[in-house]
């Protein structure tokens, strides 16, 4: 599984700070697919979303991948990563676009 750590621009910025140098997963959804295949943490998307799961996935009729979490809804557009840090004993998954992405991760290697 593809694993990057956030590292902001050399711009100040007490927010990125706080997080920089964290380790994170992540995946590309292309629109069709999670690029590499779904990892552990992310249910493989179906055509039908169970809103009543804790956690689930599903793809509209745009191209868009429907996360539910506990803490929501999140829609990732084609291109857009699905990116998972762990913050003590809990996951939290967001999202971020293709320009954003290449400009703050990384690739841990």
């Amino acid at each position: 599984m593809p694993r990057f750590i956030y590292q902001p621009s050399t711009t100040p910025d007490p927010d990125a700070d706080a997080i920089s140098g964290v380790e994170v997963d992540a995946v590309r959804w292309t629109g069709t697919e999670i690029e590499g295949g779904a990892p552990p943490w992310l249910p493989v998307p179906t055509t039908t979303l169970d809103l009543s799961a804790p956690r689930d996935t599903g793809v509209d009729g745009q191209g868009n991948l429907l996360i539910q979490t506990p803490n929501g809804l999140l829609r990732a557009e084609p291109g857009s990563w699905v990116v998972r840090r762990i913050e003590g004993q809990t996951a939290i998954l967001s999202l971020c676009a293709q320009g954003p992405f290449t400009r703050f991760y990384r690739p841990v290697v």
